[in-house]
């Protein structure tokens, strides 16, 4: 893994774009971790961006008063869109929460692993309908429960009603680290909370709980 300096625009373009959900914010040199696929990534979208940027720019001016003319309005700065708004507040609690794993042994969960476990909260479920659920194939899915069963998180079973299909749930060492997930996103709340009072707080859990 490496770390770089990556603004959030460019870090929502490796995931959301590219797909590469390992690249994430580290807590301690403020930098950025990604793989060597995201520094592919990131090379060919660099490059790409900077065709653009040349093809689109205009050329030199020859009229020295001309030029001071047009450079005298600067251009006002769009206001953040919804996407770049919720991008950010993202990173504020996904950095937060990033650090509170650190702490609590739970460094190593991934994000693959992250998003399994959301729904193993919810009960046992099984392969096909969590594939489902977490729209991936069977496949990816089978390599996130694998890993997740060596580190003792999660355990694959028969279920009870039929023999023939297993099921996902968590281990006690999982119920543990779940209900720590529970308490450390309690604590998260409350800090929002602190910073912008806890009407807005509710009214932005109430919008964000209607169906999209």
């Amino acid at each position: 893994m490496l770390r770089v300096p990556l603004d959030l625009d460019t870090l929502a373009i490796l995931r959301f774009r590219f797909g590469c959900w390992c690249a994430r914010r580290d807590m301690f040199s403020a930098k950025n971790v990604i793989c060597t696929e995201c520094l592919t990534h990131l090379g060919h979208h660099r490059s790409s961006t900077n065709l653009v940027q040349a093809s689109t720019k205009m050329p030199q001016q020859s009229d020295p008063k001309s030029v001071s003319e047009t450079k005298t309005w600067p251009k006002r700065r769009a206001a953040p869109t919804l996407r770049q708004l919720l991008m950010q507040r993202h990173e504020w609690l996904y950095d937060r929460a990033l650090a509170a794993a650190e702490r609590h042994g739970y460094g190593f969960v991934t994000p693959a692993m992250a998003r399994l476990f959301i729904q193993v909260a919810r009960g046992p479920m099984s392969v096909s309908e969590l594939a489902r659920r977490l729209a991936i194939s069977r496949q990816s899915l089978h390599e996130t429960v694998s890993t997740a069963c060596k580190c003792g998180l999660v355990e694959l079973v028969s279920d009870p009603r039929n023999q023939r299909i297993r099921i996902v749930r968590f281990t006690k060492a999982g119920k543990r680290m779940s209900r720590t997930v529970v308490a450390v996103d309690l604590l998260l709340e409350r800090d929002l909370t602190r910073r912008i009072g806890v009407t807005n707080v509710n009214a932005l859990k109430r919008i964000l709980a209607m169906p999209w």
